[in-house]
């Protein structure tokens, strides 16, 4: 169980909390770091969400090349 409630919860927080960071000059851009589609999508589709998310590190490589995550990404200019 996530510490707060739920992990769609932690996770909006967590952005929300990033987003003071920046607002408050300790980030010139934010972003996350292996989120999946369903996360990405949850987090983009945040209303309360108000700057965008500059980059998704991810593990990509032939092996494992996530089309749909990396299709999305270029769809929402998420490097």
């Amino acid at each position: 169980r996530a510490p707060h409630g739920s992990w769609k919860s932690c996770r909006a927080s967590t952005w929300r909390a990033l987003e003071a960071a920046h607002r408050g000059g300790h980030a010139r851009a934010i972003g996350v770091s292996n989120f999946g589609v369903r996360h990405l999508t949850e987090l983009l589709q945040d209303p309360s969400r108000t700057l965008p998310i500059a980059a998704n590190e991810v593990e990509f490589h032939p092996w494992w090349p996530q089309p749909e995550l990396h299709k999305l990404c270029a769809e929402r200019r998420v490097a």
